[in-house]
């Protein structure tokens, strides 16, 4: 995507690539670069709360509402699975209701050497052996049943949540409208932030899904495209099924 006139600055962070843009502008992501470091990078996300749906944007303490969701969600994470929570990317912002303007940054722990989906597959996709794609998809999936385990379901499953290192390492983002039974759901504003799971419409045949069954359906699309070395795309979901059902002849 670039870098924009005006490219943020945070926190010692310079962002240097803008990699994702929420499809109703809430907020970008991009990959930032510490100025005491070249060799440290976190995520920076810049919000713009004007531009959710409702009155939590306009107000402080709604907006920090919107803020703290993630964190809670990371924070029962930390408390029941120290491994899992290790395998998602940590906030190293802490936030301060009075200083959360209408346009606000924030920083994102990057492990080193993990880039997000498409460019894993793009990047390392085809190089990779048939047992590497299957040990890939294998830890994907292990994380996300550790995941449903603690009762949470991410509901934003996609390229921009799924982050994967050549080492075969797998860290989770994103977690903004996550459904957490112990916690509830997210209410109002999810419509707005969430950004949206990957589905394929022709293969559900109920669209009564439950979050965790949500997440179950997009694993499988995700799993496809690193099995088949394919970057994911509205094009590629488009015609999964009938790929799927042409490997199978």
């Amino acid at each position: 995507l670039g870098v924009t006139p005006g490219t943020p600055t945070y926190h010692g962070y310079e962002a240097k690539d803008i990699i994702f843009e929420h499809p109703k502008k809430v907020y970008r992501e991009y990959v930032a670069q510490s100025e005491s470091s070249t060799n440290t990078e976190a995520l920076l996300r810049t919000w713009k709360f004007k531009n959710i749906v409702g009155v939590k944007g306009f107000t402080p303490e709604g907006r920090a509402e919107i803020l703290s969701r993630e964190r809670e969600v990371l924070q029962y994470i930390n408390h029941q699975n120290r491994d899992l929570y290790n395998h998602c990317l940590r906030s190293l912002t802490s936030i301060q209701k009075h200083e959360i303007t209408s346009e606000y940054h924030e920083l994102y722990e990057l492990p080193p050497g993990h880039v997000r989906l498409n460019e894993f597959i793009g990047k390392y996709g085809i190089a990779f052996s048939e047992q590497d794609r299957w040990n890939v998809v294998k830890l994907l999936i292990a994380k996300f049943g550790d995941l449903h385990a603690l009762k949470i379901a991410h509901r934003d499953i996609a390229d921009h949540s799924l982050w994967i290192a050549p080492s075969k390492e797998i860290s989770l983002s994103n977690f903004i409208s996550a459904y957490h039974r112990p916690i509830g759901t997210v209410g109002d504003y999810r419509d707005t932030v969430s950004v949206g799971a990957v589905e394929a419409k022709e293969m559900l045949e109920s669209g009564n899904l439950t979050p965790f069954q949500q997440d179950v359906h997009a694993l499988g699309l995700v799993a496809w495209h690193i099995l088949n070395g394919k970057r994911m795309s509205p094009k590629s979901l488009a015609t999964i099924q009938n790929d799927m059902q042409n490997a199978e002849k």
